[in-house]
């Protein structure tokens, strides 16, 4: 029994001195105006070891049984610039919560992508489709309202801010102009005014643009 007594302490005594030898590591990531990213794809990255996380909804991640060791830390979202950094694990408790990280928005890519939504207007609801191709601050796209053209879009982007024209297609021919901005994989744009428009009504959709800021599109990246 005293024996017993003896090697106990001594074995705690290791544990201390010397710590863990893997750990669960936790972290969230947030955009730079402070709010939880979701689907944001962390690696850890060394010579030897190699480990995958992705955010939840609420920005949190958390990888398990990382050993302990320096990493290249990536931190990947679309529409945001990567970001990597070092970090180090230590072994001396076995987690280790390594803090939030935050990540700046890629305009040059940022709007790119497939978006649907609908178009509220105070004459049509319509289900509103477009594809966007971003050249740095530069898109343009096809649109489509209730799967039939509706018009060319054209517009630049200035951080969130969007400026932008329709050319709207046969047989209601004219323009709408508008602007708007987008908000984490959510774009707004707000029709401020339509001129030289053409075509009937019951063909073409076309009356909606004397509606002014009344007529809304909200669209989110599918």
């Amino acid at each position: 029994m005293k024996k017993l007594l003896f090697v106990l302490p001594y074995l705690f005594a290791c544990s201390v001195a010397f710590g863990y030898d893997y750990v669960d590591v936790s972290g969230k990531v947030k955009n730079m105006e402070g709010m939880e990213l979701e689907d944001v794809v962390i690696r850890l990255d060394n010579d030897s070891d190699h480990y995958r996380a992705t955010t939840d909804w609420n920005g949190d991640f958390e990888l398990y049984d990382v050993a302990v060791n320096t990493y290249t830390a990536t931190f990947e979202k679309q529409g945001y610039i990567t970001s990597t950094q070092e970090i180090t694990i230590n072994g001396d408790s076995y987690e280790m919560n390594i803090g939030s990280f935050y990540l700046e928005k890629d305009i040059a890519s940022g709007m790119a992508g497939a978006w649907e939504g609908y178009l509220k207007t105070c004459i049509w609801d319509l289900d509103v489709s477009i594809t966007i191709t971003q050249t740095d601050e530069t898109i343009s796209g096809t649109i489509l309202a209730n799967g039939r053209p509706f018009g060319k879009l054209t517009g630049t982007i200035s951080g969130d801010d969007i400026e932008f024209e329709i050319e709207k297609s046969a047989p209601c021919r004219g323009f709408i102009e508008g602007n708007g901005f987008v908000t984490e994989e959510k774009i707004i744009l707000v029709f401020t005014d339509g001129r030289d428009c053409q075509g009937e009504q019951n063909v073409g959709n076309c009356e909606f643009v004397n509606c002014g800021k009344r007529s809304k599109w909200k669209l989110r990246l599918i």
